[in-house]
């Protein structure tokens, strides 16, 4: 039993550290977008595109893998998911 609390400890610890960084990830990218607006260069489009992509695919994760901690009954739906992930709304 031991070893069953202490991996079942460790695999909570690793989905905390897995949604703290995920939530900043997300952070980050909607920062890089704010400022990507502040500076109308060339590589504006890509540089927003790309933060974008980061912020949906962070959001995808934090839902797909309950990273919230309250189960996946609680996340928005699969193919909700699934159609972001493709790109659509």
């Amino acid at each position: 039993m031991p070893n069953q609390i202490t991996g079942n400890s460790e695999e909570t610890e690793c989905l905390e550290l897995a949604r703290q960084s995920t939530y900043e990830i997300q952070r980050l990218a909607e920062t890089m977008q704010v400022v990507a607006e502040q500076f109308c260069s060339e590589e504006h489009p890509v540089i927003n595109g790309i933060m974008a992509r980061i912020s949906v695919l962070s959001d995808i994760t934090y839902h797909a893998a309950a990273l919230h901690g309250e189960g996946r009954s609680e996340s928005r739906p699969l193919n909700e998911l699934r159609r972001a992930f493709k790109g659509r709304i």
